[in-house]
């Protein structure tokens, strides 16, 4: 029967057939060199090179893959909060200090966030007849801050710095004791509180150390870092330089003090004495306030 037109059969114009070399089927054959209706290739050494969707699946990583490679957010959520709950532990002295951007020193400041917590706290170690008690919480917002400090050998430092745009509150007082001996007592009281906001602050101050030893290395250590090499250029030799004094004549005083400025408003305060320790016997206290024009100073004077 290879002339009649079936309507499934294998003939040239069959209506649904696809078997004929040349024949057109409505939905398509699979011989070679025909197509179907909707214009794709019935090739079947196309569709053998082409991956089927079994094999693209296996390809590509499943749901359960991807999830093994990140974490849930379940576990997100446990790990953000942890940070945070350990962020918040009041029961542990806690320190922050932030800043947009700073120098590596951190001398220059922009966006400068700083908080400090000390819990309260007392301990003591009958065996060496030690004491401690402290209790404070500090916080500072400014814009931006710089400050520096000048060495002056053994005798101490001078210090300044300029604050923008900052506000800031604290209080603290700590109280230490040690007794090692009759001749190596020490002991610290020190205690601060205040508020403030200002525009525009200021402060410059100074400690020195006025003894025979301080006095005496500095001036040594600038002869033998300036006058020492010349001298020892002139002489053709190495001239000796100046030795260090003994520790046995580091007594003698220390002074400092400091004073403040700026505009905005504050009131802070400040007292604290040390005992022993190797500074002999040290007073400081200190005093700011204002609304409007700010001014403050600040003195410390012992003996050593």
């Amino acid at each position: 029967m290879t002339d009649s037109a079936g309507g499934v059969g294998g003939s040239a114009n069959g209506g649904m057939g696809g078997g004929s070399a040349d024949g057109d089927s409505s939905i398509g054959g699979g011989s070679p060199g025909s197509e179907n209706s909707l214009g794709s290739p019935t090739n079947g050494a196309g569709l053998a090179d082409s991956p089927t969707t079994a094999e693209t699946l296996s390809r590509s990583p499943t749901t359960a893959d991807q999830l093994s490679c990140s974490l849930t957010t379940a576990e997100q959520l446990a790990a953000s909060a942890g940070t945070l709950g350990q962020a918040l532990d009041l029961s542990k002295d806690a320190s922050l200090d932030v800043s947009i951007c700073s120098t590596q020193d951190k001398s220059v400041n922009i966006g400068h966030v700083e908080a400090e917590y000390s819990a309260p706290d007392a301990d003591l170690n009958t065996e060496k007849a030690k004491a401690h008690a402290s209790v404070g919480i500090s916080g500072e917002i400014n814009i931006a801050d710089a400050e520096t400090e000048i060495g002056l050998g053994r005798l101490g430092q001078l210090d300044a710095k300029v604050t923008a745009g900052t506000i800031n509150a604290h209080g603290k007082i700590e109280a230490k004791a040690e007794i090692k001996g009759l001749t190596d007592t020490s002991a610290s009281l020190k205690a601060s509180a205040g508020a403030e906001a200002m525009a525009i602050d200021g402060h410059a101050g100074f400690e020195v150390s006025i003894t025979p030893k301080t006095v005496g290395d500095t001036l040594g250590g600038l002869y033998n870092s300036y006058v020492d090499p010349v001298v020892d250029s002139v002489a053709g030799r190495d001239v000796p330089e100046i030795p260090e004094v003994p520790d046995n004549f580091d007594h003698g005083i220390v002074i400092g003090g400091h004073i403040d400025g700026g505009y905005g408003a504050s009131l802070k305060g400040s007292a604290g004495i040390e005992i022993g320790d190797g500074k002999g016997v040290k007073v400081s206290g200190s005093f700011k306030a204002g609304l409007g024009p700010v001014v403050g100073a600040g003195a410390t004077f012992g003996a050593k």
